[in-house]
């Protein structure tokens, strides 16, 4: 489908002779994989009224009760924007690494704490057993994580005082609810509706942009609240990544504006949306970025009808974009 999207920008550049060129180094990290589902909350600690400054290799207890573990959210900033990356790690013992993922210190929230997520692949953990939450980086970096003392967590301590608990979320896979079967009786279940996602600009999935500066906006409705919004970006030179934050409290009503610098070609865009009740929502936005001769495109150029109506045949593509594979 993606060669269709390329089929595409040929025929844009033949209307308004232009010429896509290399690519722009832009500053983010490599992200190889889509934004895995959110999953359902297991355990966690969210009195969060104080922060600790980290050294490397502060680690939280705790129990889980889920088995097939994908994320872990901690509330954490960054004081120094050089900072090196920041690893988190599920360990048990000490030492014995059952998960990690390791995020840049842009990712992190710049001089102020903030809920951040950090997912992995599935990994299964012992209901019953304690397990611990690592944080660690290299010298050079300013990094805090926030926390409470009394004891919030009973169930474990930290690394930095047996009455501290750090601020943390666990995540597991969603299971599918169980519907008792009956003889003759056909059953249905009416599950929770997930968010919805209502783009503003563009009004359609797929966004013709001539200079690299770009706006996607719109926004987020749900029945019982939306707990989390991010997006996944992937430019055109295949590399991208993107944020998912926690939302708290949730709301009913979410607006964004997500604001890229996109690289020549064609980019890929996905805004996506939790709820309370463990649904996840997507939507995706194709951002082609043709940058013109003079970097301007006159009015003449745009209202030629031909070009209208092949931009108005994409959205269809767009759509169709993200289930080739």
């Amino acid at each position: 489908m993606r060669k269709v999207i390329g089929i595409f920008v040929v025929m844009l550049l033949l209307f308004t002779s232009t010429s896509v060129v290399g690519t722009m180094n832009i500053c983010r990290a490599p992200e190889n994989s889509r934004i895995v589902m959110q999953g359902v909350k297991d355990q966690s600690q969210e009195d969060c009224p104080e922060k600790d400054w980290l050294q490397g290799g502060e680690w939280q207890e705790f129990v889980p009760m889920g088995k097939e573990h994908i994320r872990v959210e901690v509330r954490i900033g960054c004081y120094f924007a050089g900072s090196y990356p920041i690893t988190l790690s599920i360990e048990k013992p000490l030492g014995t690494i059952a998960a990690s993922k390791t995020l840049p210190a842009v990712a992190i929230p710049l001089n102020s704490e903030g809920w951040v997520s950090f997912e992995y692949l599935n990994v299964t953990l012992q209901p019953g057993q304690t397990y611990y939450i690592v944080l660690d980086f290299d010298p050079g970096s300013e990094y805090s994580w926030s926390g409470a003392w009394a004891n919030p967590y009973p169930a474990g301590v930290s690394s930095r005082d047996p009455d501290w608990d750090y601020c943390f979320k666990t995540f597991v896979t969603k299971s599918k609810p169980k519907v008792a079967e009956r003889p003759g009786i056909t059953t249905s279940l009416q599950m929770p509706s997930p968010p919805v996602i209502t783009l503003t600009d563009p009004l359609t999935p797929i966004k013709i942009a001539i200079a690299p500066d770009v706006h996607i906006m719109g926004y987020v409705t749900d029945d019982t609240g939306i707990d989390g919004f991010g997006y996944v970006i992937e430019y055109a030179d295949g590399t991208g990544m993107g944020p998912f934050n926690s939302i708290d409290p949730p709301v009913t009503y979410y607006p964004f504006d997500i604001h890229e610098y996109v690289k020549e070609g064609t980019n890929y865009l996905t805004v996506e949306a939790s709820d309370i009740d463990g649904n996840m929502a997507t939507e995706d936005v194709t951002i082609i970025y043709i940058k013109t001769k003079d970097m301007q495109m006159t009015r003449n150029q745009w209202s030629n009808p031909l070009l209208l109506q092949l931009i108005e045949c994409v959205p269809l593509l767009a759509r169709l974009l993200h289930h080739e594979s």
